[in-house]
C-alpha cells in the first residue's frame, strides 16, 4: 500500500489487518550467548519447493569442522556441495597438520562430541573460524553468484 502521510493510525491498522502475509522461506540465526562464551546457532527443519513442502525434517545445520558449524538457506543442494567441500578441504588440512613430523605422532583424535551419534560422527579436525570463512568466502566469490546460499556460520 502507498504511504499516505494523511491517512490517521486507526485507519492504517484497520487496512493492515485486511492484509494477509503468507510465511516462507528458512529461519536462520546465529547469537553469542554467556557474555560472548557461547555461540548459539540455529535453523527450522522444513525444505520448501514453492509453496509445497518437500521435506519436514530437513537438516540445515551443517558441521565443517570439529568446531566450525554453519547453517544454510537458499538451494539445499549448493549448501550440501559447498558443505561437502568445505568439509573436505579442512579435512586434508587437518590430515596434513597431524601427519608424522609435524609435532605429534600422527595419531588422530576423534572428537568427543556426544550430541552427533557414534555413526555419524567422522574424525574432524579443529578448525580457524577465520580461516572457513575465508575459503566459504573466496569459493562464493569466485562462483560469480551461481551459488545460491546464504550461511549463518559459528565455531570457537
Amino acid at each position: 500500500l502507498p504511504v499516505n502521510d494523511n491517512v490517521d493510525d486507526d485507519k492504517a491498522l484497520s487496512l493492515s489487518q485486511h492484509i494477509s502475509f503468507r510465511k516462507t522461506g528458512t529461519t536462520i540465526v546465529g547469537c553469542l550467548a554467556d557474555s560472548g562464551r557461547t555461540v548459539v546457532i540455529a535453523a527450522d527443519t522444513r525444505a520448501t519447493d514453492g509453496t509445497t513442502v518437500a521435506d519436514a525434517r530437513c537438516e540445515k545445520v551443517h558441521r565443517i569442522a570439529d568446531n566450525v558449524w554453519c547453517c544454510g538457506a537458499g538451494t539445499s543442494g549448493d549448501i550440501d556441495a559447498l558443505v561437502r567441500e568445505a568439509r573436505y578441504s579442512f579435512l586434508q588440512r587437518g590430515a596434513v597438520s597431524e601427519s608424522i613430523g609435524n609435532g605429534n605422532e600422527g595419531g588422530r583424535i576423534a572428537s568427543h562430541d556426544d550430541t552427533v551419534p557414534g555413526q555419524m560422527r567422522p574424525w574432524l579436525p579443529k578448525a580457524r573460524v577465520s580461516a572457513v570463512v575465508r575459503f566459504l568466502r573466496d569459493t562464493l566469490y569466485e562462483s560469480g553468484g551461481g551459488i545460491g546460499v546464504n550461511l549463518v556460520l559459528g565455531g570457537y
